[in-house]
C-alpha cells in the first residue's frame, strides 16, 4: 500500500473521532473512549462532546431521524453534576474532562510534567505557605464543595492572601505573588481536589477521593508507569488515529522518550506508515487493525461548527494542518471569535459563542475565512439548527 497523504489522513481523523461514521452513545462515553478531552472552555466543551454522540445517521450538522438527538446541554450538566465525568488539570497546564477511573492514572503519569511546566511559576513563592494552602483547601471542600471564590474567601480568612503580596516576606504572595488558579492547580495535580457538582454557573472543587474510585482503573489496583504509557497510547491512537510521536508528545505533555516506550510497550498493536505529498517527511503511528488509507473511508462532507480546543485540533501539533482549508485566511484572528467552522473536514471560519440561549444561535456570528458560497451558507443553516437544539436541550 502507497505512503499516507493528508486527504486521507484527514479522514481517518474525522472517523476516529466521530466526527463521522459511527457515534458514541452518550457524552460520558465520549469522555471515557477518549481517555482525556480538553475542557478549558467548559460549556463549548459539552457541545464538543455532543457532537460526537449518535451521529451515524446524519451528516454534520442535519438533523437526526426521529427517535434519534444528540444530548443538550441541561442532560450533559446533570451527567457532570452527577459526577459521570470529571473536570481537572492534567496532561498540559490546562483543564481536560476525564472518566471518574482515569483520573487517578493519568494525573500519576502526566501531573508530574506539568509540575515541571509550572515550575518557574512554583519556585516564586515559598513553598511551605503552598504547603499549608494546599491544606486549608483539602480542609475546606473537606465540608462541601466550594467555588473558587469560597475557596479564596477561606484562604484569607486564614491569613493567606492569594491576591496580593502579604507584608511580610517570604509568605505566599511575596515577590510576584502567586495567583488563586495556579494554587488550586497545584491542588488538583496533586490529587487534593475535583471537580465537583456546579453550583449556578460557577464550577466546584470537590475532595478527590470522594469523586474518584480507589485503584487506577484500567492499570488495577497499584500504578505503573509503563502500563499507563501503553494505555495512553492505545486510547490515543484509538480516537485520534495516525499520528506522529511529536503529535502524542505535545498533546500528553510527556517526553519523546516517554512516548517512544509508550509505542514499544504496545508493539504488537501500532505499525508506522510514512507520509506521502504534503505529508513528505512525517512518520505516523496507527493501530494495526485501522491503517488510516482505507479506502473505504468515506470523504468528509458538510459543515460543522467546532469548539476552538476541539480534539480535532487540540490532539496534533506537527500535522494539524491537514484539518485547516489551504484557501483559508491565517487561523489567529482578534477578538471573540475563536471557534471554528468546519467544511468538510477543514477549517473555513470562525464563530463567536452565542451568550444568550438556543435564540442566540439562531442568528450566529460567523466570520468567514474565505468565499463562503451559497453551499456553505446552507450547511451553515443546519449546523446552527442542531447547537440551538443543544442549548436548548
Amino acid at each position: 500500500m502507497t505512503g499516507l497523504d493528508g486527504s486521507a489522513l484527514l479522514r481517518a481523523r474525522l472517523r476516529a473521532q466521530h466526527l463521522s461514521g459511527a457515534g458514541l452513545a452518550g457524552v460520558a462515553d465520549v469522555v471515557r473512549t477518549f481517555g482525556a478531552v480538553q475542557g478549558q472552555e467548559f460549556r463549548p466543551a459539552l457541545w464538543g462532546l455532543a457532537r460526537r454522540c449518535a451521529s451515524t445517521s446524519a451528516p454534520p450538522g442535519e438533523a437526526l431521524p426521529a427517535g434519534q438527538r444528540r444530548p443538550g446541554a441541561s442532560e450533559s450538566l446533570a451527567l457532570f453534576d452527577d459526577g459521570a465525568f470529571l473536570r481537572t488539570h492534567a496532561l498540559r497546564p490546562t483543564w481536560h474532562l476525564m472518566a471518574p477511573d482515569d483520573a487517578r492514572w493519568l494525573l500519576a503519569l502526566t501531573g508530574p510534567r506539568v509540575h515541571r511546566t509550572n515550575g518557574t511559576m512554583y519556585r516564586r513563592f515559598d513553598v511551605p505557605e503552598v504547603a499549608k494552602a494546599v491544606d486549608v483547601v483539602a480542609e475546606l471542600v473537606a465540608e462541601r464543595p466550594r467555588t473558587r471564590a469560597e475557596l479564596g474567601q477561606g484562604l484569607a480568612e486564614r491569613g493567606i492572601d492569594t491576591t496580593a503580596p502579604p507584608p511580610e516576606p517570604g509568605r505566599l504572595g511575596a515577590g510576584p505573588g502567586i495567583t488563586l488558579g495556579l494554587l488550586l492547580m497545584r491542588a488538583e495535580l496533586d490529587g487534593v481536589v475535583i471537580s465537583g457538582p456546579l453550583q449556578g454557573r460557577n464550577q466546584t472543587y470537590a475532595p478527590f477521593d470522594e469523586r474518584v474510585p480507589a485503584g487506577y482503573g484500567p492499570l488495577g489496583a497499584t500504578y505503573d508507569e509503563e502500563a499507563a504509557l501503553a494505555e495512553l497510547v492505545r486510547r490515543y491512537l484509538a480516537t485520534r488515529a495516525a499520528a506522529t510521536v511529536k503529535d502524542l508528545a505535545a498533546w500528553s505533555s510527556l517526553t519523546l522518550t516517554q512516548v517512544r516506550r509508550g509505542l514499544a510497550a504496545v508493539s504488537d498493536d501500532v505499525v508506522p506508515v510514512h507520509g506521502t505529498g504534503d505529508l513528505e517527511g512525517l512518520t505516523f503511528w496507527h493501530l494495526l487493525d485501522a491503517d488510516p488509507r482505507d479506502p473505504d473511508l468515506a470523504a468528509p462532507g458538510g459543515v460543522d461548527l467546532l469548539q476552538a480546543y476541539d480534539e480535532l485540533f487540540l490532539s496534533y501539533t506537527e500535522s494539524r494542518f491537514v484539518a485547516v482549508d489551504p484557501a483559508a485566511a491565517p487561523l489567529v484572528r482578534p477578538g471573540a471569535y475563536v471557534h471554528l467552522v468546519v467544511a468538510d473536514g477543514r477549517v473555513v471560519g470562525r464563530w463567536r459563542w452565542p451568550t444568550g440561549g438556543p435564540e442566540d444561535a439562531a442568528a450566529l456570528d460567523v466570520q468567514w475565512l474565505r468565499d463562503p458560497g451559497q453551499a456553505l451558507l446552507d450547511g451553515l443553516e443546519s449546523a446552527r439548527a442542531a447547537l440551538a437544539a443543544h442549548l436548548a436541550g
